[in-house]
């Protein structure tokens, strides 16, 4: 099931993040889908930190691809999946190597995710 959780605009910033993160979290959500422009490298720590994946949209230019990978987003939708697997095995590495480190994130952040979130 997809549900999607829309910011009320005057909520941003590491606020709205947390807001965001900690309602899909009580929806049982195992991944955010935000678009990639809003995807920034922390709140994709904080995502993997609660035990989200994060799949960012819809990202076409070489630059933006490069940065979301370096941001550690576990995928990318894209209308260019040729540019997209060029450039991840240019600046991210084996697919394999990806997923062990999720896995291994997704170990790590299981029993401390709910604690995470009640801190803020």
């Amino acid at each position: 099931m997809r549900i999607g959780i829309r910011g009320s605009g005057l909520m941003g910033g590491k606020l709205g993040t947390i807001f965001a993160l900690r309602r899909a979290k009580s929806l049982g959500a195992r991944m955010v889908v935000p678009h990639w422009a809003f995807a920034s490298r922390q709140f994709v720590g904080r995502a993997h930190q609660a035990g989200l994946e994060v799949i960012v949209w819809t990202v076409n230019q070489p630059e933006a691809l490069r940065r979301k990978i370096a941001d550690g987003v576990d995928g990318i939708i894209t209308d260019y999946p040729a540019r997209l697997a060029e450039m991840r095995d240019r600046c991210g590495g084996p697919a394999e190597r990806d997923r062990r480190q999720w896995n291994d994130r997704k170990r790590r952040s299981e029993s401390a995710a709910p604690e995470l979130l009640q801190n803020f």
